[in-house]
């Protein structure tokens, strides 16, 4: 993920609250942007983060998780948001993974949390399905993709029309909840990949996708439908 791919999505004015990155993200890399996000700089500096908050910890439970949701509760003083890094995500117990659930589900319109993740398995799908993922460029080309979902970031609207149908019946033959849900994840990667400025419409609209499919009780293959005849091309 390049600088400007970021600067593009934490200026906008739909920016998601709940971020997750995945795989070898530096740590300066990380502080600079929480110099950009304070002072738009993306460079380290020596000033006070002040509404920044920095976990990282060998064990993370529920008392973490009450300690963003207190940090969250108050105003910002410099940046637009109040930003929460939890670095090494996966080290969060369950319990608490299950207790991030409600901030990502119901985001404060001031706060902005962010999780850095080695290793995606790690996570509870029910947690990672509620945040937009940006891969590392190294983890996405190693990450192994759907053929599925590969062949619809491919195909014209005609072919993703098929592709769609295909997805729900093996979806209904091998009774997986959770293949849909996989199909967006992988799709979001492809594009990330393609380039985040010039997709990120698409992006966008993919998190949106993904976060009502998974609160709401909705026709799943028609939203997709949808989606796909707004942004048929890459």
């Amino acid at each position: 993920m390049l600088e400007g791919d970021f600067q593009k999505i934490t200026t906008s004015e739909n920016v998601p609250g709940a971020l997750m990155l995945v795989g070898n993200f530096p740590r300066e890399w990380l502080f600079k942007l929480l110099n950009f996000w304070h002072f738009g700089e993306f460079s380290l500096g020596e000033r006070v983060l002040s509404d920044a908050l920095i976990l990282e910890k060998v064990k993370l439970g529920v008392d973490d998780v009450r300690e963003v949701k207190s940090f969250f509760n108050n105003t910002p003083s410099i940046a637009r948001k109040k930003i929460a890094v939890i670095f090494q995500a996966e080290k969060l117990t369950a319990e608490a993974q299950n207790a991030l659930l409600k901030i990502a589900e119901e985001p404060h319109p001031q706060a902005l949390l962010i999780l850095v993740v080695s290793n995606l398995d790690l996570m509870l799908p029910t947690l990672r399905s509620r945040f937009l993922k940006l891969f590392h460029q190294e983890n996405i080309l190693a990450k192994e993709k759907l053929p599925i979902a590969v062949d619809f970031f491919r195909s014209n609207l005609v072919k993703r029309e098929a592709l769609i149908k295909e997805l729900f019946l093996k979806a209904d033959d091998d009774d997986d909840k959770n293949l849909i849900f996989k199909f967006l994840e992988d799709l979001m990667a492809l594009y990330v990949e393609a380039g985040v400025e010039k997709n990120y419409k698409a992006l966008e609209g993919l998190f949106e996708l993904n976060s009502k499919l998974n609160r709401f009780n909705v026709n799943k293959k028609l939203s997709l439908k949808v989606w796909s005849q707004s942004h048929s091309g890459y």
